[in-house]
């Protein structure tokens, strides 16, 4: 079956470790129609060279990941956005940061995961209309940012893996003798 995305489709994962990367929490997040967006960002420096020529120099990218849920979070969501502010704001006496964050933009692909920074200097929460009967939250949003620079962009195309468990038709020869 040939699919049409690439990197996975299910939902996000956020992956709080302590130093030693032992993993200390994991949050899925059920997704609204904003889902999660990935934007790539290209590094490069520009310098203007002695004949008024400009040069760049091209250095890589980061990656930059908007979680969205600013049409409806659930319970489940907004707690889960609270502790990954929380583990993103623990420092020690030296306010270096006690825990890393990682960001998996599909759990069918956990593998394919990054160490990101939570960017929000702020975090808007409002309640959805509907009194006692509201179904969540709205308006949150998530930002973060690889703090790793890659050489190239990679992706993961489904349709150039092979899973196993699918049985595949056996080819048997029939010797002339």
């Amino acid at each position: 079956m040939n699919v049409e995305y690439i990197n996975g489709y299910k939902n996000p994962l956020i992956i709080i470790t302590d130093l030693q990367n032992n993993q200390i929490a994991k949050y899925e997040f059920k997704l609204d129609k904003d889902g999660l967006t990935e934007e790539i960002i290209l590094i490069k420096s520009r310098k203007t060279n002695i004949k008024n020529n400009i040069i760049y120099k091209r250095k890589g990218i980061f990656r930059k990941f908007t979680l969205s849920l600013k049409q409806k979070s659930n319970l489940q969501n907004t707690l889960n956005v609270i502790n990954i502010v929380n583990y993103a704001n623990i420092t020690d006496s030296f306010e270096n940061p006690l825990y890393k964050i990682f960001i998996v933009p599909r759990k069918d692909y956990e593998y394919n995961s990054f160490q990101v920074e939570l960017l929000n200097d702020s975090i808007t929460m409002k309640i959805q209309r509907g009194g006692i009967f509201s179904k969540g939250m709205k308006g949150i949003e998530l930002v973060f940012e690889t703090i790793n620079i890659a050489k190239n962009y990679t992706v993961i195309n489904p349709n150039d893996i092979q899973y196993s468990g699918y049985t595949m038709p056996i080819l048997s020869l029939k010797l002339q003798t």
